[in-house]
């Protein structure tokens, strides 16, 4: 019989927050709480066995080896993000459980921490964007009374108020040409809309598709600065959209059934990767300029945040009632590769359920739900928006 405390002790690698790919493409960085702390680890991408080393800085460790960046010091860390530059690494550190996170800069040569907001009183999201040079961040701030975009100097830690709506902005991309910030602002309920600022001026625009704000998320800026891809509720669905910066205009990838989110781009601009959702499962999509749109999957599960690697892989996190949440590789060739391993050794032989998808009616309305059958004549209900049924059959 699994122990209940034994399966919640189960480490996983962060869905909630990004992972992010070193600049040269050669490493990997990510949060993971494979020890019962969630500490930043990185990986090398180059074939070859792999190795697990507690400290960092070691110029001697092999390839594909396993770093953990950040055990000498205390609290939960995440998101970590290199600098374009390749000298920085920055991670969000959260002291106390509190959610009011840190931004603490790791310097990749020295291999030292600097807490970037040590003396701040104020909470940071856990989001934030280095510029092009790698010498400022975008970072959010509530200094203001509420989550504002600021930009903060590395090397003096001074911080200046640039772009506030009184809205809480949620997510930052600075654009590859360094002249535009794109933020991710909640706006009505559930809403959340793309702003587009222009560092130099502080000036703004919202995306907008015939006049009308789109209630959207998770802008990506293509290599060039030109355009930013997108997911916006067109109508039913969120579907995958494309704004021109130059001219402020919105065109439609997709327009499909289903949700579509979490655009990629490759890095020389050819491919958009995303995230197709259909029901309790979704799948990576790949649409390449002049070729067919592709469709991938590790498994019937959910594909998280899947990223582009300089040599054209696609790096991801993918999770089931199978597999706690590990990062994978998207082969060219179509094939994955399983990159951490989250689960233990003395749980691979336990059979876990996968659900089947049902729905019951509510007064006219089919409400969704997931069907676990046990062993014998008992079962589970996971019903969407509602409470768990045990059920006997």
């Amino acid at each position: 019989m699994l122990n209940l405390a034994d399966f919640l002790r189960v480490p996983q690698v962060d869905t909630g927050l990004w992972f992010d790919i070193s600049p040269d493409g050669r490493n990997v960085a990510f949060s993971w709480n494979k020890t019962g702390n969630w500490e930043i680890y990185t990986m090398s991408l180059r074939p070859s066995g792999s190795n697990l080393i507690d400290h960092a800085g070691d110029s001697s460790v092999g390839e594909n080896a396993l770093l953990v960046l950040t055990s000498q010091s205390s609290g939960a860390k995440f998101s970590p993000q290199y600098s374009p530059n390749g000298k920085y690494l920055a991670y969000a550190l959260d002291l106390d459980g509190s959610e009011s996170y840190h931004i603490v800069l790791h310097n990749l040569l020295t291999a030292t921490h600097i807490d970037l907001l040590a003396n701040s009183a104020c909470a940071q999201q856990p989001n934030f964007a280095f510029s092009p040079d790698g010498e400022t961040l975008a970072i959010l701030s509530d200094e203001h009374g509420q989550f504002a975009l600021h930009l903060l100097s590395v090397e003096t830690t001074e911080k200046r108020l640039l772009f506030d709506i009184h809205r809480p902005v949620w997510d930052v991309k600075w654009s590859p040409d360094g002249k535009w910030i794109a933020a991710e602002v909640e706006m009505e309920a559930s809403d959340r809309g793309i702003f587009i600022i222009e560092v130099e001026s502080g000036k703004w625009e919202q995306i907008k598709s015939h006049d009308k704000p789109l209630n959207a998320q998770h802008p990506a800026w293509s290599p060039d600065s030109k355009f930013i891809a997108f997911a916006a509720e067109l109508e039913e669905w969120f579907d995958i959209g494309l704004y021109e910066v130059a001219i402020g205009e919105v065109s439609w990838l997709t327009q499909s059934v289903g949700d579509d989110i979490s655009p990629c781009w490759s890095r020389d601009g050819r491919r958009i990767g995303w995230v197709h959702a259909e029901g309790m499962v979704n799948s990576i999509m790949v649409h390449e300029i002049g070729g067919p749109l592709k469709r991938y999957q590790v498994a019937a599960g959910i594909h998280h945040h899947p990223q582009f690697a300089s040599n054209g892989e696609i790096l991801l996190l993918f999770e089931s009632p199978k597999q706690p949440p590990d990062l994978w590789k998207l082969n060219e060739e179509g094939t994955f590769e399983q990159l951490t391993e989250s689960l233990p050794d003395e749980l691979h032989d336990v059979v876990f359920t996968m659900p089947e998808e049902v729905s019951y009616d509510n007064e006219g309305v089919s409400v969704p739900a997931l069907l676990y059958r046990g062993i014998g004549d008992c079962a589970v209900v996971n019903i969407h928006g509602g409470p768990n049924w045990h059920v006997q059959f």
